[in-house]
């Protein structure tokens, strides 16, 4: 959970925030990710585009959370798109790809061959793909593919943690903010 937080402040601003006590399967549109920018976080060329996956209530009940053990399962055996949900990846260059999943179902406002800014809005934050609650997946691999690829280890150039600002990876639970590039 720390990280779905680091993930989100990187590179959508989020803040997390409590779901109102009594509701059972909230509305993705009650938690303060849900249709937030979502920003490449450096400048490449668009490799895949993926926005057929709908957005779902949040699985955030024992009851629900079931159905997402159950309905995973199966996202797993028709492929990495029904996992990611809506997403982007881009290629950085050097063989280093960016993927950004879990976004709003028609929000992408890329294509497959566009390059983009480092910066620039690509979509917007959702809860599509195998999601417990609207947030940012990203990550970064050595494939086009997630299927072939290995994580990469990646570092902030510049973030900010209530003070002087600092280069790396923030610590687990602790809300950072991003400079825009």
């Amino acid at each position: 959970m720390p990280l779905l937080w680091a993930a989100l402040a990187l590179l959508v601003g989020g803040v997390p925030s409590p779901v109102r006590p009594g509701d059972v399967v909230p509305a993705p549109e009650d938690f303060p990710a849900f249709g937030q920018p979502v920003l490449a976080p450096a400048g490449g060329v668009v490799v895949r585009a993926h926005d057929r996956e709908r957005d779902h209530k949040s699985r955030s009940s024992w009851p629900s959370l079931l159905y997402l053990l159950a309905e995973g399962s199966l996202r797993e055996l028709t492929g990495p798109s029904r996992v990611l949900g809506n997403h982007v990846v881009l290629d950085l260059g050097g063989g280093v790809y960016a993927v950004l999943a879990h976004l709003r179902r028609g929000s992408l406002r890329v294509a497959k061959g566009q390059r983009v800014g480092a910066g620039e809005q690509v979509a917007d934050c959702g809860n599509s793909g195998n999601s417990t609650e609207p947030h940012l997946h990203f990550q970064l691999q050595d494939h086009r593919s997630v299927l072939f690829a290995a994580g990469l280890p990646f570092r902030l150039a510049h973030f900010e943690v209530d003070g002087p600002p600092e280069t790396g990876v923030p610590a687990n639970g602790r809300t950072f903010t991003v400079a825009a590039p």
